[in-house]
């Protein structure tokens, strides 16, 4: 993919989870930006950290078939 096209991809992603965490907000009924933040926060780490472990697992296993040849 182009970087333009990585550019596209990750900014409706963004996009997607700013609505999906906008909408959690308001469900709970509060209105103020401390639970915003707070809601972003969790769910980042939710999304982030399964993320960082199955990049890293790709990451050992691409460089242990590299080392195999």
């Amino acid at each position: 993919m182009k970087r333009m096209d990585w550019v596209i991809a990750i900014s409706f992603i963004a996009v997607g989870f700013t609505c999906l965490i906008m909408s959690m907000s308001f469900i709970d009924h509060s209105e103020s930006a401390h639970v915003f933040i707070m809601s972003a926060i969790r769910y980042c780490l939710w999304m982030g950290i399964p993320l960082v472990i199955i990049s890293l697992f790709y990451m050992w296993i691409k460089d242990r078939n590299r080392r195999k040849g």
